[in-house]
């Protein structure tokens, strides 16, 4: 059986890969102008959905850190 050139191997993988990548494209679902038609819906929803997370509560008033302890203290305990 004779070697394939390297042109045919060439062009059978770049007719694959276009397979592939037009499989992978109808797979995703329904397009409209370049865009899916799901995800046009969820970014025109007037609610996302998901967690509802609480405002950030304002940030506390900075306190002065607490003095050291002195040395004996420290060292008897």
């Amino acid at each position: 059986m004779p070697e394939p050139r390297m042109w045919q191997l060439t062009a059978g993988s770049a007719a694959l890969g276009l397979a592939l990548a037009a499989g992978a494209v109808a797979a995703a679902g329904p397009w409209d102008s370049g865009q899916r038609t799901a995800e046009r819906a969820r970014a025109a929803a007037p609610v996302t959905g998901g967690a509802h997370h609480a405002p950030v509560p304002a940030p506390a008033p900075p306190r002065r850190p607490a003095p050291a302890p002195s040395a004996p203290g420290v060292l008897t305990a």
